[in-house]
């Protein structure tokens, strides 16, 4: 009994100091994110465009290169399923919000009758990939290396729609 209560208590503080260093580790990649943002926003500053979409290009660059950076580097760390599928799990949410305010943004400027075709595509958009996300799982639902795959799909699914309304967005802008 006692060495339970010893090897339970070494794996807790294990648990614990691993859980600080992938804190820490978060802390690091977001530092060198930080660090990369000004060359990022000069360099797309830098290219020849719209000089009213240059703020939004280069925010828009800015925001996806934060999550793709994020992505690279964590993933390249640590190379265990269970990292895999929550690196991807984040990157999805940080396309859903690139996805959500992109949407807001182009329901700002649009006109009226725009705006009835974009909430409407939109609603069908939901639909579809609500249903896609089932289809994905029952294809993928057979074990980790499927289920990375399906979290992999379903990622892209959400990141090719904020894409999208970015473009929207843009065109309507222009």
């Amino acid at each position: 009994m006692k060495l339970f209560i010893v090897v339970l208590l070494l794996s807790v503080c294990a648990s614990i100091s691993y859980g600080q260093k992938l804190k820490n580790l978060d802390d690091s990649i977001q530092s060198e994110v930080g660090k990369k943002i000004p060359q990022v926003k000069a360099y797309i500053e830098s290219i020849e465009m719209d000089p009213g979409l240059k703020s939004v290009e280069s925010a828009f660059a800015v925001d996806t290169f934060k999550i793709e950076y994020y992505q690279r580097r964590k993933a390249n760390l640590h190379s265990t399923f269970g990292t895999y599928a929550s690196v991807t799990k984040y990157v999805t949410d940080q396309y859903r919000i690139l996805l959500n305010k992109y949407y807001l943004l182009v329901m700002k400027i649009a006109t009226p009758d725009e705006k009835k075709n974009i909430s409407a595509a939109q609603e069908a958009w939901e639909d579809f990939q609500k249903k896609e996300a089932v289809s994905l799982f029952k294809i993928y639902r057979k074990n980790d290396i499927a289920n990375s795959n399906y979290l992999r799909a379903y990622g892209l699914l959400i990141k090719t729609r904020a894409i999208a309304l970015f473009d929207c967005y843009i065109e309507l802008k222009e």
